[in-house]
């Protein structure tokens, strides 16, 4: 069975740093090689958009498997991509002591992740991956 996969703009993913990232993960490429392909014209993405193609998923192998598996990865990838919260390797001098430096807090919203199917003409799948609130 053959996959196209296209990522929201809205998750902010690059697709081919997660081609690499999906191929460089044992259990992934195990299932299938990911390839970077330009998405076909009838896809809801604008034409030009690149897409990622996993061909020769078994047949046996369950969407639901693939789906759980795609979530996966890119949750993760998206946590690798987030800045990590820097820790000061020495104290600081404050010259000016009548001023209290306040930094906020920053919280990070991990997107809710949501795989759509859509079947093809040409009896491919498009796998669209996106955030739910979107």
């Amino acid at each position: 069975m053959d996959y196209r996969i296209v990522l929201s703009p809205g998750l902010d993913i690059e697709i081919d740093e997660f081609v690499s990232a999906w191929n460089e993960t044992g259990e992934c490429e195990k299932v299938a090689k990911a390839e970077l392909s330009e998405s076909p014209a009838e896809s809801f993405a604008e034409p030009g958009t690149m897409s990622m193609f996993l061909g020769g998923v078994l047949a046996s192998f369950a969407y639901d498997v693939l789906k759980d598996l795609l979530k996966e990865q890119v949750i993760t990838f998206i946590k690798e991509k987030m800045p990590k919260k820097a820790k000061p390797e020495s104290e600081v001098e404050v010259l000016m002591p009548e001023v209290e430096v306040i930094m906020p807090e920053v919280e990070i919203i991990m997107p809710e992740v949501e795989i759509l199917m859509i079947d093809q003409p040409d009896g491919s799948r498009l796998l669209v991956i996106k955030d739910k609130s979107e």
